[in-house]
């Protein structure tokens, strides 16, 4: 009981490679914000480069502009590529994160997206494609969600 009782839900992601879960809320009392809930998996991390070079004949390289796998694969974990087993390992990160009721859109993107956009970026195309400003209610998405193209945030969903 009290406040938020009905937003109990959480989510639970699990995740390989380079693929993200970004979490994009608009609370009325401040700015939007955008939480990045997964990480990538490249050899670039630390503990992803340790976990590789600790198993016998496992290495990084630079190769072709990137840290790669055995000099093949520039990701540390996937659900494919057989080949590069065990140094590429099919284990995800599980992580959860509690939905709030200002949650607003769940992006969950690959590398073709986060690699020329950031966590700001996304953010700043779903609010464009969410609350288009008046007039503009043809370029600014509308589509399938419903959006008048009102771009008044406090006409949003409710409950």
């Amino acid at each position: 009981s009290g406040s938020g009782a009905g937003w109990g839900w959480v989510l639970t992601l699990a995740n390989v490679g380079d693929s993200r879960a970004v979490l994009v809320r608009v609370p009325p009392d401040g700015p939007p914000q955008a939480e990045t809930l997964t990480r990538a998996h490249k050899p670039s991390l630390p503990e992803e480069r340790a976990r590789v070079e600790a198993l016998p004949g496992g290495f990084v390289r630079e190769t072709r502009g990137a840290l790669r796998v055995q000099g093949e694969l520039a990701v540390t974990r996937a659900l494919g590529d057989t080949q590069l087993k065990p140094f590429v390992s099919a284990v995800p990160d599980v992580t959860t994160a509690r939905v709030q009721e200002h949650d607003e859109v769940l992006v969950l993107c690959s590398d073709g997206l986060t690699d020329v956009m950031d966590e700001q970026d996304i953010l700043s195309l779903v609010l464009a494609r969410l609350y288009p400003p008046p007039g503009d209610a043809g370029t600014g998405g509308g589509g399938a969600g419903g959006d008048t193209g009102s771009g008044k945030r406090s006409q949003r969903r409710s409950g």
